[in-house]
């Protein structure tokens, strides 16, 4: 390639005759070529081949279209003596007299980085790409062990603007330790994992072949939307920056094993790192990011893997800098931080705990604004609160596997099983799909244990006995990237229901559809709670088991004996995620309702929320509500106990994604009797998002 204009158009274009431009004047066909170029303006890096080649792109911005004026370069040159090879395990280059715009370096066979080089600059290839720079002892030791003339050089031809220094020099004496020539696999050992580049070097999430693809860059769109929000606020100052703790890795108890980690979750909602043990900094006036990530010593090597360097961190994570995490406190102050804010505001709602304050080395010379941090935890909250378009794909991918898992369980469910094969099914299910993990504890009660309501926990784990005709229910969500479904089926195991079985399902899908034909944004969530209750009085009074006036029945409470739990909550990042109540508000702050409603505020579109109505038998409770003169007047105790053996509860449990005048149910599973009974006699049953049932909400009187 010699010096001067290069071809542009639409992308394709471009890139053909560019290649066909380097294929011709490339003789260096059985080693890897390395081209650096500098151009001006800004420009994006891409990678193609054209045989054994590797060749530097440089993508102006934006296109021109084809037979526009062509871009110039300062320069582009390629130099035979600069090859990566696989049996080499590091190649050196020095940039000795780099032009001053970006210089990018790709070399094909290696992971691909992009830096910025320097006069002098000294960079250090390797399989797992680019390390750190290195100090000159450093850099001579290398050399030699390489069997490299330090002063080796190779410059470009013509009045290029730069030359790089170093060589492939083959092997050669002199070396400090020892190397295997030629018997170093060319295959990489590890490879980027669950993160991966699309064609664009865009990075993203996914499990592999079939699974959700999730862009890196809706973290950066998280941490903007947040940002907004804080630089909105009076409280907030100008020079404020945002410290978060990433999650660590826990012993389990004394022992030199591990919990199972999962990442903090607001951690994950603004960065999405996987790795434990980092810290995270975030400016709030620009949202300049900057991921702090510990040291691994070389023995890390032999027990988990590659360590990778600061520059794999950056591609990844898409964030504007990387330091390790000893490094906080400069990386604070070359932020300008003038006031530091941490998540620290009200006890989370469902668990009544707090964060622990980030802790790092160089703290105190910082000053945390108290008010500027409940500003935060609020403020994050009503982020998570709304989701992004990214992140209902995600969530709909969830309930998409959720949905195909349930319904394998469901064909497969017979007598005489013990329950934990229901939720040894669903887990397999879920993982062939790339959910290697579920949000929350699997339930799998049958028969009276249907109305313990987070049955399967380490006491009872899903143990018992599937009798012959017993009902089934089944509490389970996969999770990907953090996000989870919450998805409840209620099934008989005969695969028909009887006569009492279909009373009890019958209301409790009354009270399901009543809600989610009303849900809008506007819609108080409590009124929802209160519609699904009279709903199931209505309907079990219908069904014989309730005698009297519904709202007699209303006044007196009597639904909060046979459903002691709300009729949802919102879901994300956790299970019970955050947001449930309007900063300021509390759970206790409305003693109309007596169960543990953990969703009490009007909704607003783009919340993503459960509808989870449930009527169960609970054995202390009924005794209860006997012993009571007035309560026990509304019930016929005949039929109550025809009812409370055969079915021991039901809960139908759907994910739904508020819209603009309604809502859309992310869960497909079979929710009709008919359709029940159909798919566990063998009926096919399409899990699709274009399956999902949608909603434009009626009005009128509740």
């Amino acid at each position: 390639l010699s010096r001067g204009s290069v071809p542009t158009g639409s992308d394709g274009h471009w890139v053909m005759d560019l290649l066909e431009d380097a294929y011709d004047n490339t003789s260096a066909q059985g080693a890897t070529t390395v081209l650096l170029a500098a151009m001006e303006g800004n420009s994006q890096v891409s990678v193609a081949n054209v045989g054994d080649c590797g060749l530097l792109l440089l993508r102006p911005r934006p296109s021109t279209p084809r037979g526009a004026a062509r871009p110039k370069l300062d320069s582009v040159f390629r130099t035979e003596a600069l090859r990566y090879e696989a049996n080499k395990p590091v190649q050196v280059m020095r940039f000795a007299n780099a032009a001053p715009a970006e210089t990018h370096l790709v070399i094909r066979g290696a992971r691909v980085d992009t830096v910025e080089c320097r006069p002098g600059d000294v960079l250090v290839l390797g399989s797992d790409g680019i390390f750190d720079n290195l100090g000159d002892e450093e850099i001579a030791n290398i050399l030699e062990d390489q069997g490299l003339d330090t002063a080796a050089s190779a410059a470009a031809s013509g009045d290029a603007a730069g030359a790089a220094v170093g060589g492939g020099g083959g092997g050669g004496g002199g070396n400090k330790r020892a190397r295997l020539e030629g018997v170093l696999p060319k295959d990489p050992l590890v490879t980027d994992g669950t993160i991966s580049f699309d064609s664009r070097r865009e990075a993203f999430f996914s499990m592999g072949e079939g699974t959700h693809r999730v862009p890196m860059t809706m973290h950066a769109d998280n941490r903007a939307r947040l940002c907004a929000a804080l630089r909105a606020r009076a409280e907030i100052s100008a020079e404020a920056v945002v410290v978060l703790q990433g999650g660590e890795e826990k012993s389990v108890y004394d022992t030199d094993t591990n919990w199972s980690f999962k990442q903090e979750s607001n951690f994950q909602y603004l960065f999405g790192v996987k790795e434990p043990g980092c810290l995270a900094a975030l400016r709030v006036r620009d949202a300049r990011a900057v991921l702090l990530v510990p040291i691994m010593g070389e023995e890390y090597q032999a027990w988990c893997g590659p360590i990778k360097p600061p520059a794999w961190f950056q591609r990844a994570y898409g964030v504007d800098q990387v330091a390790c995490v000893e490094e906080a406190r400069s990386a604070l102050e070359g932020l300008g931080a003038k006031e530091l804010l941490f998540l620290q505001g009200d006890a989370n709602r469902d668990s009544g705990l707090k964060l622990p304050e980030p802790d790092f080395e160089g703290k105190a010379a910082f000053q945390v604004s108290a008010t500027g941090s409940r500003v935060l935890w609020d403020e994050m909250n009503e982020c998570r609160l709304i989701k992004s378009e990214d992140e209902l794909e995600i969530l709909q991918y969830v309930n998409d596997v959720s949905s195909c898992a349930h319904i394998e369980v469901m064909r497969g469910a017979r007598s005489g099983q013990r329950e934990h094969l229901a939720e040894a099914t669903f887990r397999y299910q879920s993982a062939v799909r790339g959910c290697f993990r579920t949000g929350y504890d699997c339930i799998c009660g049958s028969g009276r244990r249907n109305a313990i309501l987070h049955y399967g926990h380490p006491a009872e784990p899903n143990s018992e006995l599937v009798v012959e005709g017993a009902m089934r229910l089944h509490d389970m969500g996969a999770e990907y990237h953090g996000y989870c479904a919450d998805v409840t089926c209620s099934f008989p195991v005969s695969g028909r229901f009887d006569a009492a079985q279909r009373a009890v399902y019958g209301a409790v899908w009354a009270a399901t559809l009543a809600v989610e034909q009303r849900v809008k944004p506007g819609v108080c969530y409590k009124d929802m709670h209160r519609l699904a209750q009279r709903t199931m009085l209505v309907k079990m009074k219908e069904a014989g088991l309730f005698v009297g006036e519904v709202e007699a029945m209303v006044a007196a409470g009597l639904m909060s004996f046979f459903m002691p739990h709300g009729l949802g909550h919102c879901l994300g990042l956790d299970v019970h995620d955050v947001g449930g109540y309007a900063p300021g508000a509390f759970r206790g702050d409305d003693a109309s309702i007596k169960e543990n409603l953990r969703l009490g505020r009007e909704l607003k579109q783009g919340m993503v929320i459960t509808v989870e109505p449930g009527f169960y038998f609970i054995d202390y409770l009924i005794q209860k509500l006997l012993d009571d003169p007035q309560l026990s007047s509304f019930v016929d105790e005949v039929r109550l106990r025809e009812l409370w053996g055969p079915v021991g509860g039901v809960r139908i449990e759907d994910d739904v994604v508020i819209t603009e005048d309604g809502c859309r149910v992310l869960t497909c599973v079979p929710r009709e009797i008919s359709e029940v009974e159909a798919v566990m006699a063998g009926q096919e049953w399409m899990v699709s998002s274009s399956c999902c049932r949608k909603y434009k909400a009626v009005s009128g009187k509740l």
